[in-house]
């Protein structure tokens, strides 16, 4: 990989065309990355612009950081699969209410995708829309999940951006853009019914703020309806997600404008 990296950049300053080249993505994470195939919904989208991605999954619902270090999976992959970017991405809410707990065990993965030579980037989820299920009852948990809640979006930011300073890596600002479209397009719902996890739009917006994140590119002029198939315990469904014209330019200008300055 450091090898196909040195080849791109000779061939960028020769002035050829990079766009064949391509990635293996490795997605450690959970439900927030695999529900509506998001990963799929960003191959389909990087196809459509002349760029080949390769994606794998190892992404158990509702698992962290820690979980997958311990259960080993995650390394393993690191370590066999030939992965040019790794993507993590945490439990919901851990980030908000145990960022140690995160920091400790994201650096450990972190780690092993530098002893792989993959360039890393950490998701940056989403904020829940309101109270989720485990907020509702009176114990101690719920009573300080509920607390929180407004600061849910500012502590994801801190604890990402800090984990990623601390281990020279990149973030996808998926949860700021997700603000950003709220504010800026009246109507749209990009969480389910939950308050917690990615509707189609909300999929789909995600993954434009992936593409802007490993290409540097804008995203513009992507395709409007993507169908995909999801697996989960054994059964498949195929999704046809369908973003009208003027939702997916203000999801594009979004998306790129987050990423630009997120990253400045």
């Amino acid at each position: 990989m450091i090898r196909s990296g040195f080849m791109m950049l000779i061939m960028l300053c020769l002035g050829l065309d990079v766009q064949a080249e391509k990635l293996r993505i490795l997605f450690i994470g959970n439900s927030y990355t695999y529900v509506q195939n998001m990963p799929e919904i960003l191959r389909q989208m990087a196809d459509d612009k002349g760029h080949e991605l390769e994606i794998e999954q190892e992404t158990p619902g509702g698992k962290n950081f820690e979980f997958h270090w311990n259960a080993g999976r995650a390394a393993e992959k690191m370590r066999t699969g030939n992965f040019d970017v790794v993507v993590f991405q945490n439990q919901s809410f851990e980030p908000v209410g145990d960022p140690d707990n995160m920091m400790e065990y994201g650096k450990l993965l972190a780690a092993e995708a530098d002893k792989a030579g993959a360039r890393k980037l950490f998701y940056l989820t989403m904020a829940y829309k309101d109270k989720v299920k485990w907020m509702n009852g009176d114990s101690d948990e719920a009573k300080r999940g509920v607390a929180l809640l407004p600061e849910m979006l500012g502590r994801l930011t801190a604890s990402y951006s800090k984990l990623a300073r601390s281990t020279k890596s990149e973030v996808a600002p998926v949860g700021i853009a997700w603000k950003q479209a709220y504010d800026a397009v009246p109507g749209i719902e990009l969480h389910r019914s939950d308050n917690s996890h990615p509707s189609e739009t909300g999929a789909y917006l995600t993954a434009l703020v992936f593409y802007a994140t490993i290409y540097g590119e804008k995203p513009d002029g992507m395709p409007g309806t993507i169908t995909v198939s999801t697996k989960r315990k054994g059964k498949t469904q195929e999704t046809v997600i369908e973003v009208d014209n003027k939702t997916r330019q203000a999801l594009e200008q979004i998306a790129w404008k987050t990423c630009r300055e997120f990253n400045l």
